[in-house]
């Protein structure tokens, strides 16, 4: 199976997650583009599933994720 190039579709991947075993492995894509994605990776022969996720941005700093959690909770 030759490589899927999205390059030439301006399909930008955001962030990726790989996880593996002996019998396969499971590639997680944030794409700027899902359905052209999705198309690209089907069209070169991949087993693809969307999902919908919720996606935030973390400061790269200590208490970065910290300071997300009070804002989607705030203590009493």
């Amino acid at each position: 199976m030759e490589p899927c190039r999205c390059w030439p579709a301006r399909v930008n991947i955001r962030t990726l997650t790989i996880a593996d075993t002996q019998q396969f492995g499971i590639l997680r894509l944030i794409v700027s583009d899902w359905e052209k994605g999705r198309e690209l990776l089907q069209q070169a022969g991949y087993v693809v599933n969307v999902t919908e996720v919720v996606a935030v941005e973390v400061d790269d700093r200590p208490g970065g994720l910290a300071g997300l959690l009070e804002t989607l909770e705030p203590s009493a």
